[in-house]
């Protein structure tokens, strides 16, 4: 249970930011200062002086010698109140991004009760109950989320999207890199096709839910494990022969160390679950050559698929 979620809920007035006024490095957007922190996140400059200036790149003017450092976010998408479509230009580099749903506030909720909520380390069921007046969790009601100039995503946790009951357009076409993790479970969402075409890299591996009809990684060359799990029309088996060579295998030996929830399922490092088919794949290791056998070790080294199990794959939905 997220405080800052819950308090998302009490900002009735926004003002504009000024560049020494953006947080210094998470920005939690709600509905009243979306428009001030997406000005922090693309303008921000971080300056020798350890002032911060807001500059655009494409104004054609150069930038100031003494503000050198483009400053990187974290961003924190957590209110229900944000609807339709959220589009965050001109952002290349985050720390991470987390699209959640979040609490609502009460509308009578008083100042002393704010303040006994900032105060509060850690928050109970009876305490949700009491500063929402009995309302669980709400989920993001945003239509498309994009980020069209987004390319690394480092240090943080990755990418990750949850508790989106309408969202039907998700694009980042130039994101290459994610330092950990690509999470994005859109259960109970609309049908939705997904492509990341310049992705090449992903340390701690990929999780996607949903009604996923498409995905597609054409550029990942690297990838911790791969887990699908869809009631769309997803091609479990073409998918899975398309990403399986790029996983981490055996499973910790490169990138990050292997966890006991690795280890638990180290013969699979690409499980993809649709209508169509249930299927497990992981790479063959790479042959060791000997006299005379290389057109047989050729074959061979081209076999990636090494476990299959495939429900239906011949039926029509």
């Amino acid at each position: 249970m997220k405080l800052l979620a819950l308090l998302l809920g009490a900002s009735a007035v926004a003002a504009k930011f000024t560049p020494d006024q953006c947080p210094d490095s998470y920005l939690y957007f709600n509905r009243t200062n979306v428009a001030d922190l997406a000005d922090c996140a693309r303008l921000s400059y971080e300056c020798t002086n350890s002032s911060s200036i807001f500059f655009d790149s494409t104004s054609g003017v150069a930038l100031p010698l003494y503000c050198p450092t483009k400053k990187s976010f974290n961003l924190f998408f957590e209110d229900p109140d944000l609807t339709g479509p959220i589009a965050l230009p001109g952002v290349g580099e985050v720390h991470q991004i987390n699209f959640q749903g979040g609490y609502k506030l009460r509308d009578n909720i008083t100042a002393a009760e704010l303040k006994d909520l900032a105060d509060k380390p850690s928050l109970d069921e009876a305490d949700i109950l009491n500063y929402t007046g009995g309302k669980g969790l709400q989920l993001l009601n945003m239509s498309s989320i994009d980020f069209p100039d987004l390319v690394n995503v480092s240090i943080g946790l990755g990418v990750r999207i949850a508790d989106s009951g309408n969202l039907s357009s998700l694009t980042m076409p130039k994101l290459e890199y994610i330092h950990d993790a690509l999470l994005l479970d859109l259960s109970g969402g609309p049908a939705i096709s997904l492509s990341f075409p310049k992705l090449s890299r992903v340390l701690r591996g990929i999780s996607v839910t949903g009604k996923i009809d498409a995905l597609d990684f054409p550029a990942l060359n690297y990838s911790h494990q791969i887990n699908v799990t869809t009631t769309g029309d997803l091609d479990c088996v073409a998918f899975a022969k398309s990403v399986v060579n790029t996983t981490d295998w055996p499973i910790g030996t490169a990138g990050w160390p292997a966890s006991e929830e690795d280890l638990a399922n180290m013969n699979s490092s690409v499980v993809c679950n649709s209508k169509k088919a249930s299927v497990t794949m992981y790479p063959a290791p790479a042959p060791q050559e000997s006299t005379g056998s290389r057109s047989i070790l050729d074959f061979f080294g081209n076999v990636m698929l090494l476990a299959i199990l495939v429900a239906g794959a011949g039926c029509v939905v």
